[in-house]
């Protein structure tokens, strides 16, 4: 691995962690997924892409899938990433992928 690959591979991995320092406060200050807990936040690779991992903190009612779960992240994701951003000094802020975990 070239020393470049290194340091991009560090920097994507203090973005990372850096996300998911914001993201936990998130995840526990707000009500808006009071079913998950995010797991971890990591690089995607190939990508500027951040895989967010959450997992169900209980059963949640029947009619929410992982699907229906997956979505709604989607759908505040906007958000998350809004987060994300007033926490990292970059140009530009990653895209999510959700990863619901069992």
């Amino acid at each position: 691995m070239s020393t470049k690959q290194k340091a991009i591979s560090h920097k994507a991995y203090q973005m990372s962690k850096q996300a998911e320092r914001a993201l936990q406060t998130y995840f526990y200050e707000e009500e808006d997924f009071p079913y998950l807990v995010l797991d971890s936040v990591e690089p995607e690779p190939g990508t500027s892409n951040l895989i967010v991992n959450v997992s169900m903190v209980s059963d949640p009612a029947p009619e929410l899938s992982v699907g229906t779960i997956l979505k709604e992240l989607r759908n505040g994701e906007g958000r998350m990433r809004g987060i994300i951003a007033a926490s990292i000094s970059r140009k530009r802020t990653p895209g999510l992928r959700f990863r619901v975990l069992p």
